[in-house]
């Protein structure tokens, strides 16, 4: 659901109902460790009233305006995690047909400032062919549509966003949709018969 969806759900409400949107960033590990962050977009008084069941496994959650406000946020942070995820995926790949090998490229730009932990940990998942879906392809390619939708509705057409959806489409079509964001590293370097996941059937080959 996007932005809009999300503003249209008061007007569903009985009278004196509250009406939050409450998207929150993170994937399992977060869950399980009650390290959520939540978003929050809808009345402050009606925020108040739930914030205890949010904070059961939320650790943060920040108040961003009215409702739909906070969803735009979430899609808009998601397609920021895809578009370094793909950025990752090409410097590998780059640097690999140049004779660096990717381990040696991960180790070296871990450490640089420019590397966010988002980042590096889907790098490390890149390296160890791990494509078990905390996020999956197919799940990331349609926040990366309602993305679009939402920058769209705003006015603007983003050629980044646009770009890495229609990689994230493409790596859908190669047959990565169950498998995990890290996966479209596979597509961006034409090497899908290296991954070989119990849970994820995998393509012969994501080229062509």
């Amino acid at each position: 659901m996007g932005p809009a969806g999300s503003c249209g759900w008061p007007v569903t409400c009985a009278a004196g109902a509250g009406f939050l949107d409450v998207p929150v960033v993170g994937s399992r590990p977060q869950a399980e460790a009650r390290a959520l962050i939540a978003l929050a977009g809808g009345d402050v008084e009606t925020l108040a009233i739930v914030r205890d069941v949010l904070a059961v496994s939320c650790a943060t959650i920040h108040h961003t305006g009215p409702a739909g406000t906070a969803t735009a946020l979430k899609l808009a942070v998601n397609a920021f995690f895809a578009t370094q995820v793909a950025a990752l995926a090409e410097l590998l790949a780059i640097s690999k047909r140049h004779g660096i090998e990717p381990e040696r490229t991960f180790e070296i730009v871990s450490g640089f400032p420019t590397m966010s932990p988002a980042a590096k940990g889907a790098g490390a998942l890149m390296l160890a062919n791990d494509v078990s879906p905390l996020f999956p392809i197919e799940l990331v390619e349609k926040d990366l549509a309602y993305a679009l939708e939402t920058a769209r509705a705003g006015g603007l057409e983003p050629s980044i966003l646009r770009s890495v959806h229609d990689l994230f489409v493409q790596a859908r079509q190669h047959g990565f949709g169950a498998a995990n964001v890290s996966a479209v590293s596979a597509v961006v370097d034409c090497d899908a018969t290296s991954l070989s996941p119990a849970n994820v059937v995998v393509p012969t080959t994501a080229c062509g």
